[in-house]
């Protein structure tokens, strides 16, 4: 059971170098790596806001929360 998905993307398998966005934040981000914290898979990434750049560590229920949908799968 994937509880994390949404009907275009699976936010539960994404790879480093993948690009997100949230409209909801008006927010771009970066897969900068994968971890698992704890048994649960998590991803440490770079966001981007207008000229803004932190990174942040967050699971793929938090991202499913703030709206990010994949912009750019990584190759």
């Amino acid at each position: 059971m994937r509880l994390f998905s949404s009907a275009k993307y699976d936010l539960g398998d994404l790879a480093v170098g993948d690009k997100l966005y949230s409209k909801d934040l008006d927010m771009n981000a970066e897969i900068l790596e994968r971890r698992t914290l704890l048994g649960t898979l998590h991803y440490r990434l770079k966001f981007y806001k207008h000229k803004v750049k932190y990174e942040k560590i967050i699971a793929p229920a938090g991202l499913n929360i703030a709206g990010f949908s994949i912009l750019q799968r990584s190759e």
